[in-house]
């Protein structure tokens, strides 16, 4: 139904947004289900973080004024903020799966 009301009016674009609302929609449904039959303790909170950090990262990288190579290594230093924040926030857990934190291990 989105890309029959969409596609005539924007085009490839309306087909885009079509099937981002399509895999939206099966998400929360996906989502939703999931948690009534068979709940998981989601970290819903870290969640909603990353996804803070990274929209937020991504809205400054769109409104810098450079062009180019510029932006280039904007993007990059970008990538690297967002990868420190995850190595940051999830320290704990890496120490504890690489080992990393356990010096007595063969």
């Amino acid at each position: 139904v989105m890309n029959v009301i969409l596609v005539p009016r924007i085009g490839y674009y309306g087909s885009a947004w079509a099937t981002l609302g399509a895999y939206a929609v099966m998400m929360l449904l996906s989502f939703y289900l999931g948690q009534k039959h068979y709940p998981l303790p989601y970290k819903m909170k870290e969640i909603g973080s990353y996804v803070l950090v990274a929209s937020v990262l991504y809205l400054i990288h769109r409104m810098l004024p450079f062009e180019g190579i510029f932006k280039h290594l904007a993007g990059a230093v970008a990538i690297l903020i967002y990868l420190i924040f995850i190595l940051r926030t999830e320290k704990t857990l890496i120490l504890k799966l690489t080992h990393f934190g356990n010096r007595n291990h063969k």
